[in-house]
Formats: structure tokens, sequence, C-alpha cells
């Protein structure tokens, strides 16, 4: 990236089950690409994207834990994100 700054945000329905999606045109995934250069900041929703999978490994009420992996391009800007990955706990 440079010397821009970057920000990824992932939006996921709280049913989403587990396993593997398919990110282009997923009804229960949104993400975000943000990337600020100068000043300037310019946004790629999930619906730009030429390809990407979202893997969910767990989201787990109990311990209120989500944790996955993620990729997705967009060639039109020469771009590729590879081995994304999330862990979160929840409050």
């Amino acid at each position: 990236m440079g010397n821009s700054r970057t920000t990824i945000g992932l939006f996921l329905d709280g049913d989403l089950e587990s396993g593997e999606h398919d990110l282009i045109d997923h009804p229960q995934i949104n993400v975000i690409y943000n990337e600020t250069l100068h000043r300037k900041n310019t946004l790629y929703h999930s619906a730009h994207f030429q390809g990407g999978t979202l893997t969910l490994l767990e989201a787990n009420p109990c311990t209120l834990r989500i944790r996955g992996v993620f990729g997705f391009s967009m060639s039109s800007i020469n771009l590729e994100v590879t081995d994304g990955a999330f862990d979160v706990y929840c409050r």
C-alpha cells in the first residue's frame, strides 16, 4: 500500500453460518475497503470485487468470539488481499 493508509471493514449478519462464503453478492456479508492517500479517501464495496471468499471459522454466542479468514481481489485497481484474518471477542 506504500504511503497510504488502508482500512478493511467486515460486516457480517448475526446469523451467518460457519463455513466458506463467496463475497460476491452475498446477502449476509458486506466488506468495505478504504484507502487514504494525501487526505483523499477512496472507498470500495464488496460489490466492486471481482473475486473473494470469507471463511467463518467460529461464531460462538456463549464465548462471544468470532474468527475467520478472508481474501478478495479487484483487478480494476490491481489489488489482491490475501491471508486476511480476524479473531474478535465481543462484549
